[in-house]
């Protein structure tokens, strides 16, 4: 089973207002898995990701 947390992509919502910025989504092999925001087009590409899952989740 999926455990979905609403909320959870927030975050990565307000990624443009505060870069550059990290997220990390969990761990493989006990490294974590990071997503480093540095640029606007990766920012842009953030928000709309978080929108989606955001949509996602409330549906």
């Amino acid at each position: 089973m999926v455990s979905v947390r609403p909320l959870a992509s927030l975050p990565v919502v307000a990624a443009p207002a505060r870069y550059p910025y990290a997220r990390r989504f969990g761990e493989v092999n006990d490294d974590p898995v990071l997503w480093t925001i540095d640029a606007a087009p990766e920012a842009a590409l953030a928000t709309a990701l978080g929108i989606v899952g955001l949509l996602a989740v409330s549906t």
